[in-house]
């Protein structure tokens, strides 16, 4: 229940996420510089709430690497 709950507050703050860079994008189109600012306040308020996918990712693909080097050389 816990990780369910948590994998939902990730879902929400991703899609708030989407919608902030979406209008980020629109306000930079459109010259307009406050509303760009107002929405990059947005976006930097959300980045410390969100799972460090990034660290994740770098992670999974570093045991990637590490597997198959060993998987070639058959040394553990």
């Amino acid at each position: 229940n816990n990780i369910k709950n948590e994998l939902d507050n990730q879902s929400s703050l991703m899609e708030n996420l989407e919608r902030y860079v979406d209008n980020w994008k629109e306000h930079y189109n459109n010259k307009d510089f406050n509303s760009m600012e107002k929405e990059y306040k947005k976006i930097k308020g959300q980045i410390d709430n969100i799972v460090p996918i990034e660290n994740i990712l770098k992670e999974v693909r570093e045991i990637e690497v590490l597997h198959n080097l060993i998987r070639v050389n058959k040394n553990v």
